[in-house]
């Protein structure tokens, strides 16, 4: 019996994977000691103050800030949006945790005790003033955001231990249960609960794909026991895995996670706070992947930036969603066949998406990010010394070229995370650090990530030191040839016996075999199959001119 891999010429060719280099930047010390890191520091230094423009008279940090330029190189600020959500909550407990400033996280935790909550979960509603009424703007309960603000609250009583605020953070924290979202049958947890027609209701959509921000729930929320009713599932990382979808795009720059959004916060978010790549293999090269396309990317659509694109502000007026690049959103995400919702993505160059990417390699895109700073629109500055950076600039349509003289306080947040990683010897966040250090956390977390490696590694193909392997294995070389079967008929007359084609076929492949081979390539003509629209002969013997013949070839 021959065997060979046979390649159509109808099917179109992929072009092979790459393998992401992967390595955790080990140089950390060193380039903290460069020029690099001056412009760390003063770019953490602005962030932190656009940050406290935002921040409200409870203590909490506003949404958004709306920043105008005059000619003569002053601004002014405005409050657009002076709401605030428990993610934009536990990023700043977060970059307040890593610079010790135990005044602002008694504050914060001292008001979130106050703040009304959903009683049966113990967490925190979607929406909160930040004026000393800390009025509930959002009575729905999301469980993203509480899975973030969950995250910092255990960083808090753990770096804190013994002190009336880590006290305080802990009890916060032991009365958050997360049961109430996960749905036994499917394996899969939900998002959101809505109070509707007198009583608390969960809203039927689940997370359902691995290129989430909601990655956490499932990974960093079960490390840490919060879905208290299904604590000892022994099944529960094995059947959310499972029903969790993953997609896999290659580029030139390596194997990408395809994204629910295809927003770069999608893949780095979960960076933030649990730094996946100590964990995954998978997770750190499609960190660097991601970060080199984004770079490769705005060279080859020749734009002055980076295609580092995510949710932002489109404007003072809109804020978009569906912003990310659209080569990474899910098949299963349908808003991309809608057109006005298609032209969205990539419209917007997002600096906050750039740093999240610049975590996983400082040194490289520093020095690039540094370049884009002068960058403006009349008077509206992308980046603006003692304020930081905006939250956009618009790269295609009528409106290219303009800055978004914007921030919001979750993408200036993410900014400081960012820098903060960077400057970190050990280039993790103060969270993930000490859930790494949590022996029965960091099982957890190794448990899940594994899974994911492996559900990831399903049916994959790579070249590697020359030799293809799928699943990791190696392959046979490859060997083969053109075999253009509709040319070797055994002779030039119309109606070539049947047998004696067929028994040159079996002639060449036998040579084929003989010489080693295992791989064939062949086209297929098309119009020799289809002799009469709708007809198709694939055996050679159709005798449509009924002379007692076979018509073929």
């Amino acid at each position: 019996m021959m065997k060979f891999l046979i390649f159509l010429s109808l099917i179109g060719s992929t072009s092979a994977p790459f393998a992401a280099s992967g390595a955790i930047n080990s140089c950390r010390a060193a380039f903290s000691k460069n020029s690099h890191f001056t412009v760390i520091s003063t770019y953490l230094k602005d962030t932190l103050n656009s940050l406290e423009k935002m921040r409200g008279e409870n203590g909490l940090v506003g949404d958004t800030l709306i920043i105008k330029s005059r000619q003569d190189g002053t601004f002014t600020t405005k409050i657009a949006n002076p709401f605030t959500s428990p993610t934009n909550i536990a990023v700043d407990l977060l970059i307040q945790t890593e610079l010790n400033d135990s005044r602002k996280i008694s504050e914060t935790i001292e008001t979130l005790s106050n703040l009304k909550i959903h009683n049966s979960t113990g967490l925190f509603y979607s929406r909160y003033a930040t004026d000393r009424t800390s009025a509930v703007n959002d009575p729905s309960v999301s469980s993203i955001d509480n899975a973030h603000l969950a995250v910092a609250l255990w960083t808090v009583k753990e770096k804190f231990k013994g002190t009336p605020a880590g006290d305080k953070a802990e009890k916060l924290f032991s009365r958050m249960d997360f049961s109430v979202y996960y749905d036994q049958n499917s394996g899969l947890i939900g998002g959101n609960l809505k109070f509707q027609d007198g009583k608390w209701l969960r809203e039927e959509y689940n997370f359902a794909n691995l290129g989430s921000e909601a990655r956490i729930l499932y990974s960093g929320i079960w490390a840490l026991g919060l879905f208290k009713k299904y604590n000892h599932n022994v099944d529960f990382i094995e059947k959310a895995i499972a029903a969790l979808k993953s997609e896999v795009l290659y580029t030139k720059e390596g194997a990408q996670l395809k994204l629910w959004d295809g927003s770069a916060f999608q893949l780095f978010f979960p960076k933030m706070f649990i730094n996946e790549e100590i964990y995954s293999k998978k997770m750190q090269d499609f960190y660097r992947a991601s970060g080199n396309y984004m770079i490769a990317e705005g060279k080859r659509r020749r734009l002055e930036v980076p295609a580092a694109h995510s949710a932002a502000r489109a404007d003072l007026n809109i804020y978009k969603d569906k912003s990310g690049d659209k080569a990474f959103v899910s098949s299963d995400n349908k808003d991309l066949s809608e057109p006005t919702l298609r032209k969205q993505w990539d419209s917007t160059f997002t600096p906050y998406a750039l740093f999240m990417a610049a975590t996983a390699n400082p040194e490289k895109f520093v020095p690039l990010i540094s370049n884009l700073q002068n960058i403006k629109s009349d008077n509206d500055l992308l980046y603006i010394p003692t304020m930081g950076w905006m939250d956009g600039l618009t790269v295609k349509g009528h409106s290219r070229g303009e800055v978004v003289p914007a921030q919001l306080s979750l993408n200036q947040g993410m900014i400081g995370l960012s820098l903060l990683q960077m400057q970190a010897p050990d280039g993790l966040s103060v969270s993930s650090r000490l859930l790494n250090k949590n022996p029965e956390i960091s099982s957890r977390l190794k448990e899940f990530y594994s899974a994911f490696d492996k559900k990831l590694e399903q049916n994959v193909v790579k070249i590697e030191k020359n030799q293809i392997t799928v699943n990791g294995i190696g392959q046979p070389q490859l060997y083969g040839a053109e075999f253009q079967y509709f040319r070797l008929r055994g002779g030039y007359e119309k109606n070539v016996p049947r047998e004696k084609v067929l028994e040159v076929w079996r002639r060449g492949l036998d040579k084929m075999v003989e010489a080693g081979m295992n791989a064939i390539s062949f086209y297929i003509p098309w119009d020799f199959h289809e002799y009469a629209p709708g007809k198709f002969d694939f055996s050679g013997k159709v005798d449509q001119d009924g002379d007692g013949k076979p018509d073929y070839p």
